[in-house]
């Protein structure tokens, strides 16, 4: 069964999906990839919007969570009292794209 990880700001409820956990033979987890296993950080527009990610969020509660966690549960929650998490991402219906999220940030070289 596959299992994906997020990193999210809880102040803020914003997050950015991560990809499909690859795992070890001991069930940790050693990367994120998206597709045939291919490493998340090859994959530029996602590395780059997690670093402004942290950059914007100095400071915040940030959380790198696993599906089917507790706070998983609570971030994909249908109507939660303090408004649903959105998503930063390519694929995101809820925020803005990567080339979106990065547009006029200056460490985006």
């Amino acid at each position: 069964m596959s299992e994906y990880g997020y990193l999210l700001c809880v102040d803020c409820r914003v997050h950015i999906w991560l990809g499909k956990a690859i795992k070890n033979d001991d069930d940790q987890i050693v990367y994120f990839a998206v597709g045939a296993k291919e490493p998340n950080w090859r994959q530029s527009g996602l590395t780059r919007s997690v670093w402004k990610f942290l950059a914007d969020h100095v400071g915040h509660h940030l959380e790198s969570v696993r599906e089917f966690s507790e706070r998983y549960n609570q971030m994909v929650e249908d109507d939660p009292p303090e408004g649903p998490y959105v998503e930063i991402g390519d694929s995101s219906l809820t925020g803005p794209t990567f080339d979106e999220y990065l547009s006029g940030w200056p460490g985006n070289g």
